[in-house]
């Protein structure tokens, strides 16, 4: 056991290392896309970590696994963001889809009378066409 500046205490298995250092730092520019070496449109892996930080991905699986766990996990982080997004963006999709199912019933209720209305007009319509073109009617001059 050891203290550091601020007074923590930490064990000697919980030191972190020069080289943990630079690859926990390399695991951060790639996070925020601020890299330095790799390509800052390349997706976070052991294998960009390790080339950030100019070593091989072997040493991060061999001599650094809690680099390697802390890889896995803000890989795991964007993955389950990832998860959140497309049910939030399912949930809003069905509300969608219900307000549009809404809508296609009262455009059909609407239809509906509208069907109505329209058989009793052509039916006015071929009323008035008989009464019309009978030979009782006479048609009225237009005054003006």
């Amino acid at each position: 056991m050891f203290y550091l500046k601020g007074g923590f205490v930490m064990h000697k298995e919980d030191r972190i290392s020069g080289t943990e250092k630079k690859l926990l730092d390399a695991l951060k520019r790639i996070q925020h896309g601020r890299t330095r070496i790799v390509e800052s449109s390349r997706k976070l892996s052991i294998a960009s970590v390790a080339e950030e930080a100019g070593m091989s991905r072997a040493t991060i699986h061999n001599r650094y696994p809690r680099v390697a766990e802390e890889i896995r996990t803000a890989l795991g982080q964007g993955h389950r963001e990832k998860i959140v997004k497309g049910l939030e963006a399912q949930r809003e999709m069905r509300d969608i889809i219900k307000a549009l199912r809404i809508e296609i019933n009262g455009l059909k209720a609407m239809k509906v009378k509208l069907v109505s209305i329209n058989e009793s007009l052509e039916a006015e319509l071929r009323m008035l066409r008989a009464i019309v073109d009978s030979k009782n009617v006479k048609a009225l001059k237009s005054r003006g």
